[in-house]
């Protein structure tokens, strides 16, 4: 989110606001123009702003920016109105001109950067959280467009009607209000920001037991959730929060679900009132133990890093701890897009949070994310890499030159990001899958920066001892099993590889056959869970 003080400064003349609007987010650019959402005044426009109104070497900025350039509005064109998420009611309407900024939460390259902000507001007592609908980096054109972006304010409304009903029963922060946007109507929600508050993910920081009360006390907030009818989905320490007093509260309800008669998600078993509550008993058991492993999860260009939830469930239940790390060069809506660099980064920093910890570490990567994998791991003693159908690139090489230096024909080059062709994908990524779930999780495909494509790697951890094995997916349209094998031939020990008759995502399509091959090749690679 942006701040809109800076921008009321009391003009001489009205006229002034319209050649002085302030920039809050900037989108992607095609033949209309960037795609650009201003503050003028109190009013949020959209508009097409030509790449030539902003000076040479100008960095899209994260908030308002005095120094930008006076642009004239009447010479832009102004883009259709966006809906805003419709269904919602609240007695506490908050508009988004009234907002000051006081930080954002989330990294500049994070594509919830503008999304979860910490924030003033008259009416509300002391620091809020805020969190506002994506700003989408195009208008929908078409009605896939149109489907995708419904998509998006469903989910919102969705999170929205979670955290009120959980908020109304002292699970989670209390809900301040809706927050709104002029002629756009409903766009997001306002939150408490809890001063002093700890996540239990920075608790563990801190590399001591906990005491069995407060395991209790944060398994007792969980099963209180379940007794409302509510299934968070993504119930990490970081998501699980400790009060100054001492009470422990559950945030985040962006993947969460309503719970059927049968104590899971309807129509998914796999996420059940046990898995989840088993799932974050194992991780608060496991904070302060020096010799706890832990999975690192790195998933592959496209595809949402959610696509792995059902998987580990599968990790819980089977005693590994995870940890999921979405990758800024996938799906990132703030421009210039995310670089491999920020991957390297993103996945470096949970590595080295873990090693603070004293935990050890085996990295499952997933496609193009052995690239993000093998850069990642230099400075880190890690138990091993496991590549799961993913590329291994020699040092100098990028991953666009182990594709013959072009892109395939199901990939698609717009700009700054590359994405799957719609029409293709189903076979090329779900060929192993049933119609409805090709075209479920095709949906749920985004766009890659093309930065991770291009950029060469710099480091063969296979080369320099780090232990490393294979899974072959045998039925990989995506990456094929001789272009695998080829790659896997880098690898010294056969007995650290392992075969599962799947398509490119057997952690959607063969989940126990992907966890068997896992299990095996870590017990090839010498090591005990």
């Amino acid at each position: 989110m942006a701040s809109p003080a800076s921008s009321r400064t009391s003009p001489k003349n009205p006229s002034q606001i319209l050649h002085r609007p302030v920039i809050l987010a900037v989108g992607a650019e095609d033949d209309r123009g960037t795609l650009t959402r201003v503050l003028v005044g109190r009013s949020i426009k959209y508009l097409f702003v030509s790449q030539d109104a902003f000076p040479h070497g100008w960095e899209y900025p994260n908030g308002p920016n005095p120094s930008l350039p006076t642009l004239d509005l009447g010479e832009k064109k102004i883009a259709e109105k966006l809906s805003g998420i419709q269904g919602l009611s609240h007695e506490v309407m908050l508009d988004y001109s009234d907002f000051s900024k006081v930080s954002a939460i989330t990294k500049p390259w994070d594509m919830r950067s503008e999304r979860l902000t910490i924030v003033n507001h008259p009416a509300v007592v002391g620091k809020a959280v805020m969190k506002i609908a994506e700003f989408p980096d195009f208008l929908p054109r078409n009605d896939s467009d149109k489907e995708r972006l419904g998509k998006q304010e469903s989910e919102m409304k969705r999170e929205i009607q979670f955290h009120q009903e959980a908020s109304s029963h002292g699970i989670t922060t209390r809900f301040h209000g809706l927050v709104t946007e002029e002629g756009r109507g409903v766009i997001g929600y306002a939150m408490e920001f809890i001063e002093g508050g700890k996540s239990f993910s920075e608790i563990a920081k801190e590399n001591k037991p906990l005491p069995e009360q407060e395991i209790q006390a944060c398994l007792a907030v969980v099963r209180r959730l379940h007794e409302i009818g509510i299934y968070h989905g993504d119930l990490d320490l970081g998501n699980v929060m400790r009060r100054p007093d001492g009470t422990v509260l559950i945030i985040d309800f962006q993947y969460s679900a309503r719970l059927g008669a049968k104590g899971s998600v309807e129509g998914m078993p796999i996420y059940s009132e046990a898995n989840e509550v088993n799932g974050i008993e194992r991780r608060l058991r496991n904070i302060g133990r020096g010799d706890a492993d832990d999975s690192d999860i790195i998933p592959s260009a496209w595809l949402k890093a959610t696509a792995w939830n059902g998987f580990r469930h599968k990790l819980d239940e089977a005693g590994y701890a995870s940890e999921l790390v979405a990758l800024p060069t996938v799906g990132g809506r703030e421009a210039p897009l995310a670089q491999l660099a920020d991957d390297i980064a993103t996945v470096q920093a949970v590595l080295a949070r873990l090693k603070h910890e004293g935990r050890r570490v085996l990295i499952l990567c997933h496609s193009s994310g052995g690239l993000v994998a093998s850069n990642a791991v230099v400075g880190f003693n890690v138990l091993g890499i496991i590549f799961l159908s993913a590329f291994m690139i020699p040092s100098g090489k990028a991953l666009l030159d182990m594709l013959g230096g072009n892109p395939l024909p199901w990939m698609k080059v717009e700009g700054d990001r590359v994405r799957g062709v719609p029409a293709m994908i189903p076979q090329v990524a779900f060929n192993d899958m049933d119609e409805g779930s090709q075209q479920e999780w095709t949906k749920e495909m985004t766009h890659t920066s093309i930065s991770l494509f291009v950029t060469p790697s710099a480091y063969e951890p296979w080369a320099d001892g780090v232990p490393c094995g294979y899974i072959f997916c045998e039925n990989d349209n995506s990456l094929p099993l001789p272009v695998q094998q080829q790659m896997a031939a880098l690898i010294k020990s056969t007995t650290c590889t392992a075969t599962i008759q799947s398509g490119h995502c057997p952690f959607l399509s063969k989940p126990d056959d992907l966890l068997e091959a896992l299990r095996g090749i870590e017990l090839n690679l010498g090591q005990s869970t």
